[in-house]
């Protein structure tokens, strides 16, 4: 048990996605290998470039992906049937395949669509040039086809965990606040923390419904976005007011006021707001 630790540990250190993009690779040239395919460096290509950082990454980009390869498919065929072994046509069609991805709105297909207009205007192949374009956009269909499957089924992230983990860090914080002397520290800790709930909670959002394994816990946290924003707007503007001094009378009651209002902010968001104004 204690091996399998350090080993996820090790994993965790270098990186999920650089581990998911081996075993993505590996995959690529295992089925390459089992159908013969016969242009394999294209498929790990796509394999390695799709790759996402997210699950939720992958599947949005999927979209632009399998356009851009399209557009890039024809941009290839048409320049290889046209001007074949052409230096200007390798840089008129690049600016093309490009145009039409800035074009449709592919955004972060670029590279791919790239990719897949050299993988037919550069390869040397007996084959006729529609057969040459259909193995090539079949090659990294295939390859985008494993990075995403890997991405979701291998050592997929745990939102959901991470979330909670974020939530409780915050109301322990919450707690802690008023008897510290370094209010200031922990309002910067608190608002980095926020804004990683808030990255959380969007990743989560985004996640394919089957994954989430959401709970009303979850979904609770999530609908807090805005009131966590204005406890720590409220807790900027009492910190602002004890800082400059409470010797003025309307100091003493604007500084009230925001305390009642961090009170019952934190009430609804941890249910220790009694707690917080103290």
């Amino acid at each position: 048990m204690e091996k399998k630790k350090n080993i996820l540990a090790y994993v965790r250190g270098l990186g999920f996605r650089i581990v998911k993009t081996g075993i993505a690779v590996t995959l690529c040239l295992c089925v390459v290998k089992w159908l013969n395919l016969p242009h394999p460096l294209y498929v790990v290509l796509t394999a390695v470039l799709a790759m996402g950082a997210s699950i939720e990454g992958s599947f949005h980009m999927a979209k632009n992906y399998i356009f851009g390869i399209l557009c890039g498919i024809v941009v290839g065929s048409v320049s290889a049937f046209f001007l074949p072994g052409n230096a200007g046509a390798g840089g008129i069609g690049a600016i093309v395949t490009l145009y039409l991805c800035s074009l449709l709105h592919l955004r972060g297909a670029e590279a791919l669509s790239c990719a897949a207009f050299f993988s037919v205007l550069l390869t040397q192949s007996a084959s006729p040039l529609w057969r040459l374009a259909l193995d090539q956009a079949g090659g990294m269909f295939l390859g985008l086809f494993v990075a995403l499957v890997v991405n979701l089924l291998i050592m997929p992230p745990n939102y959901a965990g991470k979330i909670l983990q974020k939530y409780r860090s915050l109301g322990e914080i919450i707690m802690v606040l008023p008897q510290t002397e370094h209010k200031r520290e922990c309002l910067v800790a608190l608002e980095h923390d926020v804004r990683d709930l808030q990255n959380y909670t969007m990743l989560y959002a985004a996640e394919p419904r089957f994954m989430r394994g959401e709970t009303g816990e979850i979904k609770r946290i999530t609908e807090l976005s805005g009131m966590l924003q204005e406890l720590l707007g409220e807790l900027e503007s009492a910190l602002h007011i004890q800082e400059r001094g409470l010797s003025e009378g309307q100091a003493e009651e604007a500084y009230q006021y925001h305390m009642e209002q961090i009170e019952r902010l934190a009430a609804v968001c941890f249910g220790k707001g009694d707690r917080v104004s103290k």
